[in-house]
């Protein structure tokens, strides 16, 4: 079974286009592949945080209650662990508690769209060490097509 960690945006871009590139993902983890999706309380924070923005409300149209029952599916669906309290050398703080969240839960694969954590040579050397992989929702959909064969 695959062990992924979902970057906050991949989240938040499966809930606002369930039928681009992350929404498939996230389908596709959950379907066939019967993946391990790895959540940490302050990723789901954040994602929360993030879908309470009035601008994407006003911009997608969706509602508090819609928001409300995604965020529930996540908990329900996620192997919930708390971050290991380590930094990465992330340019934005916050990732760390993403790279913490994927080694805490033993992540194969962190999916992201942050170039940030895609592009910084040290950042996946340190996570690799963990035995995590930083990759794109390309990549990852590329290695569930091997898996899935």
């Amino acid at each position: 079974m695959t062990c992924v960690l979902l970057d906050t945006n991949v989240w938040v871009s499966a809930f606002l286009a369930p039928e681009g590139h992350c929404g498939r993902l996230v389908q596709r983890l959950l379907g066939a592949v019967a993946a391990d999706v790895i959540i940490s309380p302050p990723l789901v924070d954040e994602l929360a945080e993030v879908l309470e923005r009035p601008r994407l409300i006003r911009r997608y149209g969706f509602t508090a209650e819609e928001v409300r029952q995604y965020i529930e599916w996540i908990w329900s669906i996620g192997r919930v662990v708390e971050p290991l309290p380590e930094t990465y050398g992330c340019r934005d703080s916050s990732d760390d508690v993403i790279c913490g969240s994927a080694a805490a839960g033993a992540a194969e694969y962190l999916v992201t769209r942050d170039d940030d954590l895609k592009r910084d040579p040290a950042l996946m050397a340190a996570l690799a060490q963990k035995g995590v992989r930083v990759v794109s929702v390309a990549v990852m959909n590329a290695v569930l097509d091997g898996a899935t064969e």
